[in-house]
């Protein structure tokens, strides 16, 4: 785990049927330790957004865009077999009933 970090979100209603929601982070960096070698993975920040729209009740349509800061970062393992996270954008459908 890291020492430290920070989280900070936003959440705005444009009128009854869009939502918009945000959340920066700062993940400070974490000492590891893999086949006997003591590594680090730096610290990242980063920022997840979702822009939603209510068709109806119980339809909603949404947009999420995570990690929009860097391409990829670290998140896990020693440097020869670091996982990274790349940033991305998806679409969303939920439906109530």
């Amino acid at each position: 785990d890291p020492k430290h970090q920070a989280q900070l979100g936003t959440s705005i209603d444009f009128g009854p049927r869009v939502e918009f929601d945000a959340t920066a982070r700062w993940i400070g960096a974490v000492p590891t330790f893999a086949a006997n070698v003591l590594g680090r993975l730096p610290a990242y920040s980063g920022l997840d957004a979702r822009l939603a729209w209510r068709m109806r009740d119980d339809l909603e349509l949404a947009v999420v865009g995570r990690n929009r800061l860097d391409r990829r970062h670290p998140e896990a393992g020693a440097v020869a077999a670091r996982r990274e996270l790349e940033r991305s954008v998806s679409g969303k459908v939920t439906w109530r009933f």
